[in-house]
């Protein structure tokens, strides 16, 4: 069907069963305009996407309800009619003697039920598109594989649950407390990067909307998928155990964002659900980046570049095997520790725990002199991956971003940084470390800039633990 005969009419029975079947439920609901992205947006017109594709954010956020097609892998399944899987009954257990009966059902893990390693998911929950439609809508109805589904501003139900819960629709409430808006964005960080995209390029596009909503309520500065306000929180993202390893197929994020590796990434060496206390040592000084606007959103924010001071410790890193990410080393000397101290998979030592974000190689440099002129690069997305190799103690800086202290344990959250030859002042990111100490009593009132990298000590002699080779920088990732 061309596009002019389109604009005269189209005929129910020329659209997929899901199409049909979504205009049949708008108008039961008295509702008598329904907009579908496949049908409003022209196929194939670049033009037209970019153009309807900045208006999508508005479009889910001022509808009467967002209907979604959760359990239908294409147009053409429907979601209406049996369901391929029956949500289980719950069974009602007999009283024995004073024991009181009470209901169980067996647990669904599709739509609200899931968390970012439900499987499986519902096919629309897969969709990286789909997640802001979701976070943006007023009022969410989700035809799941089990159940039907509900979300608004205030509270979420479906058909298994007596009573409604709270919404976690965070983005229509201003009254909660910055910080854990914050936390939010890393929640909603975490779900949007297990889901896939069919374009590669659309992974700053298809979450704009949510950024900007977020921006709008925050007042926060964006940078490449990061916030300037939150920067150090922001910054301790790591690749989730379950990711591709391999580089994405293009270059679109700077290396401190988490949009510049594949598959998921995890926030968990935040621990904001923990109660502790957190000290930051690392703070932003200067930034080139770009904000959330305009077809050039993604493209802009691959050139992206951060300034932190902070405090920072020499190592290095060494693999036995580059593709394997559990066969990276690293090492850290200090005058404490004049042998160095290991730290991988093999080693007695635990720690320290880190992840490299994606394939290592050593950097090219035909003048190099020696391996302390040397350092290490992510594997670049189109390289030969058939010329990487095992390689041993290239040196790398420890950054540290910030300690938190709970009951019994001390965390130390450091960025890992391999120098750009290109630009030796510069740096790329190439991993993230958590750092591990139990607490002593002699360790109150050590958690400040002087004594940090404690978990490099062979020795837990925290009276005299200050390390005198930790230096203050100023430091530029790319």
């Amino acid at each position: 069907m061309t596009l002019e005969l389109s604009k005269k009419e189209i005929k129910p029975d020329s659209m997929p069963i899901v199409f049909q079947e979504l205009a049949t439920i708008a108008q039961t609901l008295g509702i008598h305009y329904l907009w579908i992205d496949s049908v409003c947006i022209v196929q194939d017109d670049d033009d037209d996407w970019r153009e309807e594709a900045a208006k999508m954010a508005n479009i889910y956020e001022h509808a009467s309800i967002v209907i979604a097609a959760s359990c239908a892998p294409n147009p053409g399944t429907p979601i209406l009619g049996k369901r391929s899987t029956p949500a289980p009954r719950a069974k009602s257990l007999a009283t024995l003697g004073s024991r009181k009966v009470f209901m169980a059902r067996k647990g669904l893990t599709c739509g609200i039920h899931a968390n970012t390693n439900s499987k499986p998911k519902d096919p629309l929950d897969q969709r990286g598109w789909a997640l802001q439609e979701k976070e943006l809508a007023r009022r969410w109805f989700s035809y799941s594989a089990a159940e039907t589904q509900w979300r608004c501003r205030t509270l979420q139900t479906c058909e298994c649950c007596t009573v409604p819960s709270s919404s976690q629709a965070f983005l229509w409430d201003s009254a909660r407390p910055i910080q854990e808006l914050h936390d939010r964005w890393h929640v909603i960080v975490q779900e949007y990067t297990s889901r896939k995209l069919t374009q590669p390029t659309d992974k700053f596009p298809a979450l704009i909307g949510v950024a900007n909503k977020f921006r709008e309520l925050t007042q926060a500065t964006y940078l490449a998928g990061l916030w300037k306000e939150n920067i150090v929180n922001d910054l301790a993202w790591k690749r989730g155990s379950d990711s591709q390893f391999y580089p994405p197929p293009l270059s679109l994020a700077p290396s401190f964002s988490w949009a510049s590796i594949s598959g998921m990434v995890s926030y968990q060496p935040t621990r904001s659900s923990y109660s502790g206390t957190r000290t930051y040592h690392a703070q932003l000084i200067g930034s080139s980046a770009s904000t959330a606007q305009g077809g050039s959103f993604a493209i802009a924010n691959r050139e992206s570049k951060i300034i932190l001071r902070g405090c920072i410790i020499d190592g290095t890193l060494s693999t036995s095997d580059a593709f394997n990410p559990s066969a990276y080393y690293l090492e850290v000397q200090s005058k404490k520790c004049i042998s160095g101290v290991y730290f991988g998979p093999d080693k007695e030592l635990s720690g320290c725990e880190f992840t490299v974000d994606t394939i290592l190689e050593v950097q090219d440099d035909t003048n190099e002199e020696d391996s302390k002129n040397g350092s290490v690069k992510r594997l670049e997305p189109g390289h030969n991956s058939d010329l990487v190799g095992a390689f041993t103690a290239k040196p790398v800086k420890l950054l540290a971003l910030d300690t938190f202290v709970t009951d019994d344990t001390v965390y130390e959250n450091f960025l890992i940084l391999g120098r750009d030859r290109r630009q030796g002042s510069s740096y790329h990111r190439i991993g993230l470390g958590t750092g591990k100490s139990c607490k002593l009593d002699s360790y109150e009132g050590l958690v400040d800039s002087t004594y940090l990298f404690l978990w490099t000590l062979k020795e837990k002699i925290y009276q005299t633990a200050g390390l005198k080779d930790v230096s203050t920088e100023d430091i530029c990732i790319l």
